[in-house]
């Protein structure tokens, strides 16, 4: 899996270099680089036909949204700060009550909440056709709607706020 890591602020002060990572890692380099400063992202839906490596000029080279058209997922992200919910647990409380379907994964990304629901059979026009709806239902962060939307790696800290992983 491709990931994408982004060096917080505190860290790049600190002189940690480079700030921005983009390759394949392992799960043990991703918990130390994750400690070190480096927010874990990825992207959930792929391409059919392009797959990310390198250039004839030798730089990396990544999707970008026109290449997505293999959808696995769609998700939601609830950020507390935005105040529609007064806790974590009140949100997961009110995706588990949705009678739809039930989310695959609900993953705590430190300062909100993702939720995640595995799909198939959907084109690009329809993955944001319900991606918007999703957000609109749950009165959440509507940025996910598009197609090239990075995601925070499950099981990694969003490292922030060096005081509050």
């Amino acid at each position: 899996m491709l990931y994408r890591l982004i060096l917080a602020n505190w860290a790049r002060d600190r002189g940690v270099k480079p700030s921005v990572i983009e390759k394949d890692l392992s799960d043990e380099d991703l918990r130390r680089l994750n400690q070190l400063g480096y927010n874990c992202y990825t992207i959930l839906n792929s391409s059919s036909t392009f797959a990310p490596g390198l250039s004839e000029e030798g730089k990396p080279r990544y999707l970008e949204g026109a290449d997505i058209d293999t959808f696995a997922y769609i998700f939601v992200d609830m950020d507390l700060k935005d105040g529609t919910y007064d806790s974590k647990e009140q949100f997961i409380g009110f995706i588990n009550d949705f009678k739809v379907f039930k989310p695959t994964a609900i993953v705590d990304s430190g300062n909100g909440v993702h939720a995640y629901w595995a799909i198939s059979d959907l084109n690009a026009e329809s993955f944001v056709r319900l991606q918007r709806r999703l957000c609109r239902f749950f009165n959440t962060d509507p940025t996910v709607c598009t197609i090239y939307r990075l995601m925070r790696v499950p099981g990694t800290f969003n490292v922030k706020d060096e005081h509050n992983f």
